[in-house]
């Protein structure tokens, strides 16, 4: 950057009072959340004044959010005289990651050991009918083997399968 434009911009600053302003950022206690419209209210643990309206988003859509938890600490950043935000939080009440339209994310293992249970039974079954025979009256016997015997097993299924490792949760606790 040029010597003249840096001279402009700092006296911009000067001019519009920004070198003035002192902006905290502080540690806070959550005293309530507005869930539709992003916002909380935080008391801040060194005694000064209330926040109200604090952002917990950039935009108050559901892209990634981080719903503190009602009596949980954050930190809350004053953007302006009137607008802060919170930077960080240490408990999480809710978690939204490009909306909720799709519900919550999968338990892994858990579906992983219902998807094997299933396909234990599916195998099962198809060892236990391929040794059947069935009497069709009045046509005789059908042989049930030939027809199972050509049915492959299901494969177990591996956790690693159906896991996208680069994004983890947990029971929220």
């Amino acid at each position: 950057m040029s010597n003249q434009a840096t001279d402009i911009r700092e006296a911009i600053r000067a001019l519009s009072g920004m070198d003035q302003l002192s902006y905290e950022t502080l540690i806070c206690k959550v005293k309530s959340v507005d869930e539709p419209n992003f916002t909380c209210e935080c008391e801040p643990i060194d005694g000064s004044a209330d926040f109200f309206g604090v952002l917990l988003n950039a935009d108050k859509k559901k892209g990634f959010v981080l719903i503190p938890k009602v009596g949980s600490f954050v930190v809350v950043t004053q953007m302006s005289e009137t607008t802060s935000c919170v930077v960080m939080v240490s408990e999480v009440s809710q978690v939204y990651i490009a909306g909720d339209e799709n519900g919550g994310l999968v338990k892994v293992q858990d579906l992983t050991s219902k998807l094997n249970a299933l396909e234990n039974k599916v195998n099962s079954l198809i060892i236990a009918c391929a040794s059947q025979v069935v009497t069709l009256a009045p046509s005789g016997v059908f042989a049930l083997a030939p027809f199972f015997t050509s049915v492959t097993p299901l494969i177990p299924t591996q956790q690693i399968e159906i896991e996208n490792t680069k994004v983890k949760h947990g029971n929220g606790g």
